[in-house]
């Protein structure tokens, strides 16, 4: 009887490896498509600011753009091309990083592959070591966590929703917010999910790593998964990511935002846009029940702002100004040392020390170039905001997520800078805007007017 349980434990130790073994693999194999896809958008970034730097410089070399440079003249436009170098140098950086993290997770998924093949292996010799007692099965795998509403400060009862339910539609609510989603989008946005999966997050039998996930049920359609049945087959990304909420509901309202004038088109159409479904006239029956609950939703401490003011300071110099056609940001003339913050959620493309001098921690001058320490991050849909001259390193990396509010650095007085501020800019797919009037329209105003401007 000894030897017997002797000869269990031995099979349910290898087991236990292989298990884990296998484990190690999935996640380090989700983490290589998750690498592969920040890689993609540096890449998208780099052909992007490229192309604006080459449009600039041919204007400039060909004496076109007349109507631009009588608007802001030569030196305007000359800043701007400085600019968008800086931008090209950035990008370039930041693709170099995320290559060398994708190598990385190459090499661990390539290790944790072997080591699972091993501890298979070793789990099939034990077994054959012990002949005199069945194959031990695989352990039968625990209860799978379920998704509630506890955690997200969400107290609000939404009518018709469960409160699983209730919880995932804030989740949609908040992302939508975050990104700057008006209130339409966030509807089309909770019936489409109402629809899909009935506000529940599905994991799919195609995908096994998926019923190791937190999860709401098993869904059975193809290979889709989440609260939007994507499929990561057709690109929405790796069954990981979207079996996470809040990833699913950006993704999703990234390629709303790409639909020619979809906030005028039935809520119906709109959402067939995005999911391109067997049953494209079913959205719209939702829109009722969707419309109450977001309505419900933007009001309860659940769904923060999405925007927040990544420094409390006043505007001391501002936009495209006259004295300063080619600033593209505004300068926030906030104390040395100051928290910088994300103005919004999303993942960060470049932390790049420009200075002519090669030195970023120590204070700059009129007389140097470059925007000392800083950091770019990518919000979706082509925006992009920056966040110049910090006083040290910041304290993120290319690839990171970070959330509205997040502190990136400090502020300092890197780069071509005549005391400690922070310039801020915002971009739409390269494009500088005036960061005052988006902040204010996303319910984040910045300090005073600019003076001069």
């Amino acid at each position: 009887m000894a030897e017997n349980e002797r000869r269990r434990a031995l099979i349910a130790g290898a087991q236990k490896e292989a298990d884990d073994a296998e484990a190690t693999r999935v996640a380090d194999a989700a983490a290589v498509q998750a690498a592969e896809g920040t890689v993609q958008r540096c890449e998208d970034r780099l052909s992007q600011v490229r192309a604006a730097l080459g449009k600039v410089a041919g204007q400039l070399y060909q004496g076109t753009g007349y109507q631009d440079l009588r608007q802001y003249g030569v030196n305007g436009q000359l800043d701007q091309a400085r600019t968008l170098a800086l931008d090209v140098a950035a990008a370039e950086a930041g693709l170099a990083e995320a290559e060398a993290a994708l190598t990385a997770a190459q090499r661990r998924l390539a290790a944790s592959t072997g080591a699972a093949t091993a501890a298979k292996e070793k789990l099939e010799r034990t077994k054959k070591e012990n002949p005199d007692l069945p194959p031990t099965p695989p352990p039968a795998p625990g209860p799978v966590p379920l998704a509630t509403a506890e955690g997200t400060g969400c107290q609000a009862a939404v009518p018709g929703l469960t409160d699983v339910q209730a919880a995932n539609a804030a989740t949609i609510v908040q992302v939508g917010r975050q990104m700057g989603i008006p209130e339409r989008g966030l509807v089309i946005g909770v019936a489409t999910a109402i629809q899909e999966s009935s506000l529940r997050n599905l994991a799919n039998e195609t995908y096994p790593e998926s019923l190791a996930l937190t999860r709401e049920g098993t869904g059975a359609d193809h290979d889709s998964l989440g609260l939007f049945q994507q499929r990561p087959a057709t690109g929405w990304g790796a069954p990981a990511d979207v079996m996470r909420p809040e990833y699913a509901a950006g993704q999703f309202y990234q390629a709303l935002l790409r639909v020619p004038g979809w906030q005028d088109l039935p809520l119906s159409q709109a959402a067939q846009a995005v999911q391109r479904s067997a049953f494209p006239d079913a959205y719209g029956k939702h829109e009722t029940q969707a419309r109450q609950a977001v309505s419900v939703l933007v009001t309860v401490s659940c769904v923060p702002p999405g925007w927040v003011v990544p420094v409390g300071a006043p505007v001391v110099s501002g936009f495209h100004t006259h004295e300063r056609p080619g600033h593209h940001g505004v300068d926030l003339g906030a104390a040395r040392g100051a928290p910088v913050l994300a103005a919004a959620s999303g993942t960060v493309l470049a932390v790049v020390c420009n200075a002519s001098t090669g030195n970023c921690d120590v204070d700059g001058s009129p007389a140097v170039s470059g925007c000392g320490w800083y950091v770019d991050i990518e919000h979706g849909a082509g925006l992009v905001t920056r966040y110049c001259h910090l006083g040290r390193r910041p304290v993120v990396r290319p690839g990171d997520q970070v959330g509205a509010g997040q502190q990136l650095g400090v502020v300092g007085s890197s780069g071509n800078s005549s005391g400690p501020h922070l310039h801020f800019e915002v971009r739409l797919d390269g494009a500088p805007l005036d960061p005052v009037a988006w902040m204010r329209g996303r319910g984040a105003p910045l300090g005073d007017d600019p003076k001069g401007g």
